[in-house]
C-alpha cells in the first residue's frame, strides 16, 4: 500500500520531491479487521455532528457492536470538545498550586 504525493510548490512553478507514505503490516490487518467486523456507513445523510454522531451509536447497537444502554455515553463522548495533550491541563495539581501560593509569599 504505497502512495506517492506530490505538491506545486507557490507560484506553481515547481513541483515537491515525491513523499511516499506506507502503511505497517499491522496497520493492514486492523483495517481489514474493521472492514470485515464494524460498522460502515457510506451513504450517511448528517449536516451536524451531533446527527452524525446519533446515526453512527445507531448504527452500531442495530449492529449488536454497542449496547444500547451505552448510547448516551459514547454520544457524550464522541461529543465532547478536544484537547490535545499539548496544552496545558484545565485542572492544575495540586504541586502546581503549591509552588504558586509559596512563590507569591
Amino acid at each position: 500500500w504505497v502512495k506517492f504525493e506530490e505538491k506545486v510548490e507557490e507560484g506553481g512553478e515547481r513541483w515537491s520531491k515525491p513523499h511516499v507514505s506506507t502503511l505497517t503490516l499491522h496497520s493492514l490487518f486492523e483495517l481489514r479487521t474493521c472492514l470485515q467486523t464494524g460498522s460502515i456507513l457510506l451513504d450517511l445523510e448528517g449536516y451536524s455532528l451531533p446527527q452524525i454522531v446519533d446515526e453512527i451509536v445507531e448504527r452500531q447497537i442495530s449492529d449488536g457492536l454497542i449496547s444500547p444502554d451505552l448510547r448516551e455515553k459514547i454520544s457524550f463522548v464522541l461529543l465532547r470538545k478536544h484537547r490535545h495533550q499539548t496544552k496545558k491541563p484545565i485542572h492544575r495539581s495540586l504541586a502546581d498550586i503549591g509552588k504558586s501560593s509559596n512563590a507569591a509569599s
